[in-house]
C-alpha cells in the first residue's frame, strides 16, 4: 500500500520532467503506473487468501494516533476501478492534450489526485482520509479549472471548490464528533480515530446522545462530493475541465468518494431509521431527479454528468435500504456505472476530437470513420440501459429488486427505478446510436483527422471489460464483489451473479419491467426532439433552482463583504481601535460579570499609598483624553506610564519598573518630537462621536479593570511555579527563573516581544532620520 502512494506521488513529481524529455512516450509510461500498481496490492490480496492488509506508523504516539491503511474488499475495489481507469485516463489525456503547453503541469495534477484518492480509499485513520479527502477537492478544482485563462472554466472550479469545500467542513466536525462518540465509549484518541475499531462498536456508537449530530454532518460532507441533489449543481458544471478529467473524476473517483465513506461507516451509522429515510429519500430525488434533467440537453458532455447524478442517486438510495441484498447491489451497480461511464466520457471526447462538436443534434454517420469508438460506444451504453449480456444488466436487476423490496415505499422506489432506467435507455440510444449510425439533417462538422490509437483503446478496453464480466460474473464476484459488500455491510454478504436465474415470479416480473423499460425508452429515444425543443414544464421555478441560488448566494457574499470591508476599512485609526476594543470587552465582559458573583471573591485590603497612584495614573489618561494640544496629551499619558512603573516598583518587579520607567520616558520624548512636526489637526469628531467614544472606552476600561482585579483575587496554585523552579537547572541550566522562563520556557514569545521592538526602534530610527534631512 505504501509502495503503491509513494509510486504515484514519484509519478506526479517525475512526470513534467518526462513531457519535456520524452514527450510521445509520456503517456504509455506514466499510463502504465495506476494499473500496474494497483494490479500489484490486488495480487498480493489473493495471494494472501483476501486477508485484510494492514500498515501503520506512529503519527501521534503521545496520543496514540497513527498513519494506518488498510486495505479489504471495499478498499480494493476501489483500488482496481480507480488503477484501471486512472492509468486508461492518463495515456488517453496523453494524446488528447498533446499539444497544450501544460501537458507536464496536468499530468502532475492527475497523479497528486490518485495519489490523494488511493490514499482515502484505503486510509484507515478519520484524520488521515479527512486530508485525502480535502486533497482531491484541491487537486480537482485545478483540473477542472485547467483551462484557467477561461472565465468559465475558472467559475466551475471555484463552484466544485466551495460546494465541496463547504462539504468538507462539515465532514471535520463530524469526524470530531465521531471521535468524542468513541471517547466517551471507553476508547483512547487513537482507538477513537481509528476507523476498524471504530467498526467494532456500532451498537454503543448509534446509542450516543450525539449521534444524530455526527450523522448529520457526514452526511453533509457525502452529499456534497457526491452530487446529491440539491448540491449537485456544481457537477454539470465542472464538466468545463478537459473531456479526460471528467471520465476520471466522474466516474469512479472523486464523485464516489462520498458513496465510500457512507459504504465505509455503515457498520457505525446506517440501520437506524434516520438513516434510512434520509437516505432513501434524498438518492430518490437524485437519481429520478438527475434523469429526467438529462433527457433535455444537447450536449453529450452534460447528458453524462446529469446521467452520473441520477447513478449517485441510486448508490445513495441502495445504501439507505442497507439490507445485504441492497449492499450488494450498490457494489455491482457502482462498478458497472465506473466502467460503462468512463467508457462514454472517453467515446464523447474521441467525437470531440475528430469532429470538434458535442451536439448530439448535430452529428451522425461517424460510425463508420471512427469504427472503434462506436463499437465502444455501442458496448457501454448496453450497461448504461441494463442490456444482457452487459454487467449492467445484473446491476440494474440487483438494484430492481433492492428498491422492491423496501416496506410501504416499495412500489414508488420501483416506479421512480422504471422512470429512471427508461431515461437511461433513452439517453444511452442518444449517445451510442445517433453520433454514430443516424442520418443528420444538418450538416456535419469538417474531419480533423483520425484519433491516436491512444484515444481508441481507452473506452474501448473499458466498454468490452463490461460485456466481458457480464459473460464470466464469477471472476468478479468470487474475488472483489463479495468481498466488498461483506466489508461494507460488517458481515458475508455473498453475491452469486447470474444472466438468467431460470423461470419463476420474480424473474418474470423483471422480464416484464425490462422489456417494458426498453419499449418506452426506445420511443422516448424516437422523441428526444420534443424534449430539446419546448420549453422546460419547470421553467417558472428557474429562479430558485439550486444553481441560481447558488450564484445568487455567492454573488451576495460578495457584495456583502464589500461593503462590511469599506465600513470596517475605512483607514481611521480610530475606527479600528474602537471595533478591536469593543469586540474583546463583548466576548470578556459577561464572563468577568459572571465571575464577580462567584463565592469567596473580594477585592481584599487597599491602601491609602495605592489609591493615590491609582488617581495619578486616572488623572493622567483623562487629562490625555481632554487635552487640547497633542503635545499636552502625550505628556498627561506619560504621567500614567510613571505611575505604571511605580505599581511594579511596588509589588516587587524592580526589573519590570526600570524597563516601564526606560520605556515610557522614551516613547514621550519621541512623541514630542515627531508630534511638533505633524500638521495641527483640523478635523474634530462631532459630539455624537465624541459621547461614543466616552461609553466605549468605558466599557472597556471597566473590562480591564475587573479582569486584573479577578486575576489578583483568584486562587493562584503553586504547582506552576514549583514546576519551573525544579526544571530551571536541569532542563534550562538556569538558577534565574525569570531569565529562563523568558529565553527558554517562552522563547517563542520573547522572540515575537524582540521583533516587535526591534521593528519599533527601526521606525523611530527612520522617522528621525528623515528629520534630520528636512532639518538640513
Amino acid at each position: 500500500m505504501q509502495t503503491l502512494l509513494l509510486t504515484h506521488l514519484i509519478a506526479a513529481l517525475a512526470a513534467p520532467l518526462l513531457v519535456k524529455h520524452v514527450r510521445r512516450a509520456a503517456p504509455w509510461i506514466l499510463g502504465a503506473v495506476p494499473g500496474m500498481t494497483a494490479a500489484g496490492l490486488l495480487f498480493s490480496w489473493v495471494q494472501g487468501g483476501h486477508q485484510v492488509l494492514e500498515a501503520r506508523w506512529d503519527w501521534l504516539p503521545q496520543l496514540g494516533v497513527e498513519v494506518a491503511l488498510r486495505a479489504d474488499g471495499l478498499s480494493l475495489l476501489f483500488v482496481a476501478l480507480v488503477g484501471l481507469i486512472g492509468g486508461l485516463v492518463v495515456l488517453h489525456a496523453g494524446h488528447y492534450l498533446a499539444t497544450s503547453p501544460r501537458l507536464g503541469r496536468f499530468f502532475f495534477l492527475i497523479f497528486l489526485f490518485l495519489t490523494a484518492m488511493f490514499g482515502l480509499v484505503l486510509a484507515d485513520n478519520l484524520w488521515l482520509l479527512f486530508i485525502c479527502w480535502e486533497l482531491t477537492s484541491i487537486t480537482s478544482y485545478f483540473l477542472i479549472g485547467f483551462k484557467h485563462d477561461q472565465s468559465y472554466a475558472r467559475d466551475a472550479a471555484r463552484r466544485a471548490l466551495l460546494t465541496t469545500g463547504a462539504g468538507g467542513l462539515a465532514l471535520l466536525g463530524g469526524f470530531a464528533v465521531l471521535v468524542t462518540m468513541g471517547r466517551q465509549a471507553g476508547l483512547d484518541l487513537g482507538q477513537a480515530s481509528t476507523i476498524s475499531v471504530l467498526l467494532q462498536h456500532g451498537d454503543t456508537l448509534r446509542a450516543d446522545p450525539l449521534y444524530l449530530w455526527a450523522l448529520g454532518l457526514i452526511l453533509a460532507g457525502a452529499f456534497t462530493k457526491s452530487a446529491q441533489i440539491p448540491f449537485h449543481h456544481w457537477l454539470p458544471a465542472a464538466m468545463a475541465g478537459p473531456t479526460p478529467v471528467s471520465a476520471l473524476l466522474h466516474s469512479a473517483t472523486m464523485v464516489k468518494a462520498g458513496v465510500f465513506l457512507l459504504a465505509r461507516l455503515f457498520p457505525v451509522l446506517g440501520g437506524t431509521p434516520t438513516w434510512t429515510i434520509t437516505l432513501t429519500l434524498v438518492g430518490a430525488v437524485t437519481m429520478t431527479g438527475g434523469a429526467l434533467m438529462a433527457i433535455g440537453r444537447k450536449d453529450l458532455k452534460e447528458i453524462l454528468a446529469f446521467t452520473t447524478i441520477s447513478a449517485l442517486g441510486t448508490l445513495i438510495l441502495l445504501l439507505g435500504v442497507g439490507t445485504g441484498p441492497a449492499l450488494a447491489a450498490m457494489v455491482v451497480f457502482l462498478t458497472v456505472h465506473a466502467l460503462y461511464k468512463a467508457s462514454l466520457f472517453l467515446v464523447v471526447a474521441n467525437l470531440d476530437q475528430r469532429t470538434g462538436s458535442r451536439d448530439m443534434t448535430v452529428l451522425g454517420g461517424w460510425g463508420k470513420v471512427m469504427p472503434l469508438t462506436a463499437v465502444a460506444a455501442l458496448l457501454a451504453a448496453l450497461g448504461q440501459a441494463g442490456a444482457p449480456p452487459a454487467l449492467g444488466y445484473m446491476g440494474k436487476k440487483l438494484a430492481l429488486l433492492a428498491k422492491m423490496s423496501l416496506p410501504a415505499v416499495g412500489e414508488w422506489m420501483t416506479l421512480a427505478a422504471v422512470i429512471t432506467n427508461v431515461a437511461m435507455v433513452a439517453l444511452a440510444l442518444a449517445i451510442a446510436v445517433r453520433p454514430f449510425w443516424s442520418r443528420s439533417e444538418k450538416e456535419q462538422p469538417a474531419d480533423r483527422g483520425p484519433v491516436p490509437l491512444g484515444m481508441e483503446l481507452g473506452p474501448l478496453v473499458l466498454a468490452l471489460l463490461g460485456v466481458a464480466i457480464g459473460l464470466v460474473p464469477s471472476v468478479f464476484d468470487t474475488h472483489l464483489g463479495t468481498a466488498a459488500a461483506s466489508a461494507a455491510a460488517g458481515y458475508p454478504v455473498p453475491i452469486k451473479l447470474k444472466v438468467w436465474s431460470g423461470l419463476n415470479v420474480e424473474s418474470l416480473l423483471l422480464i416484464g419491467l425490462s422489456l417494458a423499460v426498453f419499449a418506452v425508452g426506445y420511443l422516448s429515444y424516437r422523441k428526444l426532439h420534443l424534449f430539446q425543443k419546448r420549453p422546460t414544464v419547470a421553467a417558472p421555478l428557474t429562479p430558485w433552482t439550486p444553481t441560481v441560488l447558488y450564484d445568487r448566494g455567492l454573488n451576495g457574499m460578495l457584495a456583502g463583504a464589500a461593503r462590511l470591508t469599506g465600513f470596517l476599512q475605512n483607514g481611521r485609526l480610530r475606527t479600528y481601535v474602537g471595533i478591536v476594543s469593543l469586540a474583546t470587552a463583548a466576548l470578556a465582559l459577561p464572563w468577568l460579570i459572571k465571575a464577580t458573583r462567584s463565592d469567596g471573591w473580594s477585592l481584599g485590603t487597599v491602601h491609602a499609598h495605592e489609591i493615590l497612584l491609582v488617581t495619578i495614573m486616572a488623572a493622567g489618561a483623562i487629562g490625555g483624553a481632554f487635552a487640547g494640544r497633542p503635545i499636552v496629551a502625550a505628556l498627561a499619558v506619560g504621567m500614567t506610564g510613571l505611575g505604571l512603573a511605580l505599581v511594579f516598583a511596588l509589588f516587587s518587579g524592580v526589573d519590570l519598573a526600570i524597563t516601564q520607567l526606560l520605556v515610557e520616558t522614551l516613547l514621550v520624548v519621541i512623541l514630542v518630537a515627531v508630534l511638533v512636526r505633524l500638521p495641527r489637526q483640523t478635523h474634530q469628531p462631532s459630539k455624537l462621536g465624541r459621547v461614543r467614544d466616552l461609553a466605549i472606552a468605558l466599557t472597556v476600561g471597566a473590562t480591564a479593570t475587573l479582569a486584573v482585579l479577578l486575576t489578583a483575587a483568584g486562587d493562584r496554585s503553586r504547582d506552576l511555579a514549583d514546576t519551573l523552579l525544579a526544571w530551571s537547572l536541569p532542563e534550562a541550566a538556569g538558577r534565574n527563573v525569570v531569565n529562563v522562563i523568558l529565553v527558554d520556557f517562552r522563547a517563542m514569545d520573547t522572540l515575537g516581544e524582540v521583533v516587535v521592538v526591534a521593528a519599533a526602534a527601526l521606525t523611530v530610527g527612520a522617522l528621525l532620520a528623515a528629520c534630520r534631512k528636512e532639518t538640513s
